[in-house]
């Protein structure tokens, strides 16, 4: 079952440095908020999209377009 409610424009950001396999630490600094601040976003972000594991987060990003663009 998905979350409730579309992933917000800092979670957003949050899932775009996390695809660009950011670490926690980079993402809060980068960002200005701390790194639990981050963890909290990650856990909305798995609960909205209902993916649970990090790994298959930052794969659910790519394929939704986040992360940085590769020229072919």
């Amino acid at each position: 079952m998905r979350g409730i409610g579309p992933i917000t424009q800092k979670e957003s950001q949050v899932l775009n440095m996390l695809a660009e396999y950011r670490t926690y630490e980079y993402i809060a600094s980068s960002m200005y908020i701390t790194t639990a601040t981050v963890y909290n976003h990650i856990a909305s972000i798995m609960i909205k999209t209902g993916v649970h594991k990090k790994e298959l987060l930052i794969k659910y990003a790519h394929e939704h377009g986040y992360g940085r663009k590769v020229a072919v």
